[in-house]
């Protein structure tokens, strides 16, 4: 399992390192699953691919985890970031971006950190993320 997810309210970082495989897919949406269920707000969802070392999946392998993905309720408008700097892991981001048949999934690539998450903490009615965030007892947080 080459990724590690941390929630911090409505943040859900997920980090993917070394070599991503089609196996790896089910048990990150399982994971991701489990973490949104957690919250009591629609999630904010930060993807970085820094240590990722290598790719050996197919499209049809992506394909039907954006499907199933894509039959998953979601708790409102779900915002997600991905960081990607490299061609491969820029790859990778915009095919499950240009997969993604979710309506309220709004997925977006960035090359930088501050980039994804001035995007994450920009607009709509959502509360901002950081260190100056405090989470409520709904497991949100409140500007």
């Amino acid at each position: 399992m080459p990724f590690r997810i941390k929630v911090n309210a409505p943040l859900i970082h997920v980090d993917w390192y070394g070599e991503l495989v089609a196996a790896d897919l089910p048990q990150m949406f399982a994971e991701m699953k489990r973490a949104a269920g957690s919250l009591r707000c629609p999630p904010r969802v930060l993807v970085t691919c820094d240590g990722v070392t290598a790719v050996n999946f197919e499209y049809a392998n992506a394909n039907a985890h954006s499907d199933r993905r894509s039959r998953l309720p979601m708790p409102g408008r779900v915002k997600s970031a991905t960081v990607a700097d490299r061609p491969l892991t820029v790859g990778v981001a915009r095919m499950f971006m240009a997969i993604n048949e979710n309506p309220n999934l709004d997925m977006r690539v960035f090359s930088t950190l501050e980039e994804a998450m001035a995007w994450l903490n920009a607009d709509d009615d959502a509360s901002p993320i950081g260190e100056n965030a405090a989470q409520d007892s709904s497991g949100c947080v409140s500007p």
